[in-house]
């Protein structure tokens, strides 16, 4: 099958993801194997060797991402959404950190890539992203969309101009989804508090 085709393939089911995504749809983990799938070798073919790694990692985070929705309560019943608090924030900005300048060494000394400091600022925070996701962190959506801009100008170097499309799309619904999953926190927390007693 020619990469073209395939990266139609991927285009499409990408979209759905993200979209389910943003309805909080537990299928959105079961297009999303299908999508990381099908970038990973689309990236090994345009020596994104960085992020061809990140679908791997992803592909583990669409199971576990998946669990934790379905059951990831203390009590083992679906994960609410919730908002990232100050010390969990400076954690992940500090691995953001380690990972990027991990993943930047191993592609200036053990590949060919000719992208290094996009790729890996790519990978060090989508894995942050994936992860915040996963644990349904209402500004995840915020890291994606500058991840989304990011990526748009690597593809567009790498001439992956119907993957250039899928993230320009990627990022208008990443913005939808912030704000839908914003209204859904806000109504979820009156709700709470209306129903706590005076």
């Amino acid at each position: 099958m020619k990469l073209l085709n395939i990266e139609v393939l991927a285009f499409m089911s990408g979209v759905v993801n993200v979209y389910l995504v943003t309805r909080c749809s537990l299928w959105n983990w079961f297009f999303g194997i299908t999508t990381v799938s099908l970038y990973a070798y689309i990236f090994f073919n345009t020596k994104l060797y960085a992020d061809m790694g990140l679908q791997g990692v992803f592909l583990f985070f669409q199971f576990y991402g998946l669990y934790q929705w379905r059951y990831g309560s203390q009590e083992k019943k679906p994960l609410v959404m919730q908002i990232i608090n100050y010390a969990t924030c400076l954690s992940l900005a500090l691995i953001a950190v380690v990972l990027f300048a991990g993943i930047s060494f191993i592609l200036k000394y053990n590949t060919d890539s000719t992208t290094i400091y996009a790729d890996a600022s790519i990978t060090a925070l989508s894995l942050i992203a994936q992860w915040m996701m996963s644990k349904k962190y209402l500004q995840h959506w915020l890291l994606w969309i500058v991840i989304d801009i990011i990526s748009i100008g690597l593809y567009v170097s790498k001439t992956l101009y119907l993957t250039v499309l899928l993230y320009s799309i990627f990022m208008l619904l990443c913005i939808k989804g912030y704000y839908q999953w914003k209204e859904t926190f806000n109504q979820s927390v009156w709700s709470h508090s209306s129903a706590s007693p005076a």
